[in-house]
């Protein structure tokens, strides 16, 4: 086990050096610095305003963020980027450490564990977002909640396991479950989907391990309401990725191309032959020929068979994926995870099998050979042709990542060059606009030529972010519901600069504004440019539009490619076909003036003061959610839902003093109480002094499985002994 630990801790040191995320990375360690900060405040994150991407959102509360939040709170006394790229590194370098513990558990021989722990740097998949380094690193796809959920799920399935047939796993089953699921959703799929599964692995006492099971379910169900419930009531208030709804990365690869990877050895082993899938394949054969007397690796077949079938998704699942609770939000692709955790644990039953082997070799020779000279000539062949062996099958392993970390360490250093660089430049920008905060900032997209306008190697609508600055550009990084129109952000229409909040561009220095702009400055290849507009607008609607979450962005082109705004004119959105505010009908010209503005959206907050001349509307350029509250001159108000889904309020002739403030979910203490009671509740219920049922997994011994070992009467005679495939 020490072997891949101490690869990974010298191989990856450079994940510690201070470089800006070309990856999802930079998002979530923007979600630990928001995080840190609440926690210092005496907040809890999941109700704050997250208003950096998309419009803003309650992201906390819609997203997997266990992770940011405790790592948050490691940022409170460290500072919290460098809580982040201590948590990437240690839970990349050190998981061969939980891959280990979960053997243990599951009660397997040692050999098997670390066998496992061996493995489990090296998988290399097509796909490259399982559990493999490709899916962390810098330049990988920096899948962080993930990475943090990789610790829980190994120790939550083989708690499970073992609380079928011992109540006082219980507790500790549920308990990792709500970690798991708490930490990145599709991942606590798998982890409830294995307590639904463990009961059935045997008829032996299924009276009893079902009642264990529903309790272990139950139980982690309720334990994990503070994450689920949330989810469900705002359910129509997440919008879906409506640009990935028919692609393979929400709906699967299915069948035909996953067991195409899988059989040619892609799927763990690419770009290099097959020695993870050939391990594999040995640990399954050795898994059935005792399947009778090994529950545990029966445990890993069935999970490696389900979770497989799972992530192909409806691309081969059609209708049979709709029985999955929330389908429609999960990315299916991202299943394969739990296939990846079975691989690695079978890979190591599969060594730990070919070193029994070798060892009934070094003993046969021992035994039959008795003249010591000859017995050492043999032996030294016999370990040379082992270390021969070892080295050409480990080898392409070690070597491809060696060579991959050798590359993540390069370009870490070219990124942290480059923006020590270039930001000498960029600083003075970025300090005037958070000096002057009164709108978002644009720098470009991912489909245009914002992609290659960079800080070293990182686009300045990636680097914004590492810079907590409220950005349009960023897209399809939240569930807010203005992420799937922001997409469709219209760059020439001044109209859109209104709807998104767009104070300010950042743009390569012989560019000119797409729309009339006053210069700011210029520094090194940045210029900054002002436009005339910010949070709020004052506007009239025309009429209503009907969208819901699967259909508002593609909705949404017309009024991005209108000039509805310019001329102060917007619509009321009837959602999910309730019928939204009334059209005023009145002139969209004078409508007054807007006299001061105070935004503080970090906080979930906004003043403004406003002088209209008849009946208008403020527009607030955040995205909606029913959170948001509204009062005009102390008096509460009523929030309207404006096109596509920003916040707005109607206001009559007059000034007036006007407060937007968003107030998150407000129910997290009952769930938290309820979550705390569910756990001592199964900790009470937990017999200790009650034996565990009767295990029926024995001692194997493979190459003379029908022969039995008076060595091993004790060992067989113990109930709570689960033993390991077979005996060295």
């Amino acid at each position: 086990m020490l072997i891949p630990i101490v690869w990974n801790l010298y191989n990856l040191r450079t994940t510690l050096v201070p470089a800006d995320y070309l990856n999802d990375s930079s998002m979530h360690e923007q979600m630990v610095r928001l995080a840190a900060s609440r926690i210092s405040s005496g907040e809890l994150p999941l109700t704050t305003w997250f208003p950096y991407l998309g419009l803003g959102s309650p992201h906390f509360l819609h997203y997997q963020s266990l992770g940011a939040m405790l790592v948050g709170l490691i940022g409170t006394v460290l500072s919290p980027d460098t809580a982040f790229r201590w948590s990437t590194y240690l839970g990349v370098a050190l998981w061969p450490i939980c891959i280990f513990a979960s053997g243990k558990i599951l009660k397997l021989s040692r050999f098997i564990p670390a066998s496992a722990a061996l493995f489990s740097p090296f998988i290399m998949s097509v796909a490259g977002v399982g559990y493999e380094q490709k899916a962390y690193l810098w330049i990988g796809y920096g899948l962080w909640s993930q990475l943090i959920s990789s610790w829980f799920l190994p120790l939550a399935i083989a708690t499970a396991f073992r609380g079928a047939t011992d109540k006082r796993f219980i507790p500790w089953a549920a308990l990792l479950t709500m970690l798991t699921a708490a930490a990145h959703f599709e991942t606590g799929y798998l982890a409830f989907g294995a307590i639904l599964v463990i009961p059935f692995l045997t008829l032996k006492d299924l009276r009893k391990r079902l009642i264990n099971g529903i309790l272990m379910f139950v139980g982690s169900l309720v334990v994990s309401l503070w994450v689920i419930y949330p989810l469900i009531y705002y359910k129509n208030w997440v919008s879906i990725n409506e640009f990935f709804t028919a692609s393979p990365l929400e709906r699967g690869y299915g069948a035909r191309v996953e067991l195409g990877w899988l059989f040619s050895g892609r799927m763990f082993d690419y770009n290099r032959p097959p020695v993870f899938t050939l391990f594999v394949l040995v640990g399954i054969i050795v898994s059935i020929v005792v399947i009778k007397r090994f529950i545990a690796g029966r445990l890993l077949l069935i999970l490696f068979a389900a979770y497989l079938i799972v992530s192909f998704g409806p691309t081969s699942l059609h209708a049979v994926a709709d029985i999955i609770p929330g389908h429609t939000d999960l990315f299916f692709r991202r299943f394969i995870i739990g296939t990846d955790l079975m691989a690695i644990l079978i890979a190591g039953i599969g060594l730990d099998y070919l070193l029994f082997k070798f060892g009934s070799i070094l003993q046969y020779i021992k035994f039959k050979i008795t003249n010591n000279s000859v017995q050492i000539a043999i032996l030294t062949y016999v370990y040379a042709i082992l270390i021969l062996i070892t080295s050409v099958l480990l080898a392409p392993m070690f070597t491809q990542l060696y060579r991959y970390d050798a590359s993540n360490t390069t370009q870490i250093q070219v990124q942290n060059i480059g923006q020590i660089t270039q930001s000498q430049f960029i600083s003075p920008l970025i300090s005037y606009i958070k000096n002057h905060q009164t709108g978002r900032t644009y720098a470009g997209l991912p489909t245009n030529w914002g992609q290659n306008f960079v800080v070293g190697e990182v686009p300045v609508f990636k680097y914004l972010e590492s810079e907590d600055i409220q950005e349009v550009g960023y897209t399809l990084r939240t569930a807010s519901l203005m992420t799937d129109p922001e997409a469709y952000f219209n760059e020439n229409n001044p109209s859109d600069y209104i709807l998104f909040g767009i104070r300010y561009l950042i743009l390569p220095k012989y560019f000119k504004p797409f729309i009339p702009c006053n210069h700011i400055m210029t520094a090194g290849n940045y210029s900054l440019w002002q436009t005339p507009y910010g949070f709020v607008h004052l506007i009239t609607t025309v009429s209503n539009i009907s969208l819901n979450r699967h259909d508002i962005g593609m909705n949404s082109v017309g009024l991005l490619n209108s000039n509805m705004l310019i001329h102060n004119k917007d619509m009321g959105v009837n959602w999910n076909n309730v019928p939204g505010p009334k059209p005023l009908d009145t002139p969209s010209t004078n409508l007054g003036t807007i006299l001061s503005v105070h935004p503080d959206l970090v906080n979930g907050y906004l003043t403004a003061s406003v002088f209209t001349n008849r009946k208008a509307i403020l527009l607030l350029s955040a995205s909606y959610d029913p959170g948001w509250t509204v009062s005009i001159d102390n008096r509460p108000a009523k929030v309207i839902m404006l096109a596509p889904a920003v916040v707005g309020v109607e206001i009559q002739p007059g000034k007036h003093e006007i407060i937007f403030k968003y107030v998150g979910f407000q129910s997290y203490p009952l769930l938290f109480v309820l979550a705390f009671l569910a756990i001592v509740s199964l900790v009470i219920m937990a017999d200790f002094s009650r034996k565990p049922i009767r295990q029926i997994d024995k001692r194997i011994n493979l190459c003379d499985f029908n022969r039995k070992q008076s060595s091993l009467t004790d060992k067989q005679s113990d109930p709570d002994h689960i033993e390991s495939v077979f005996w060295i």
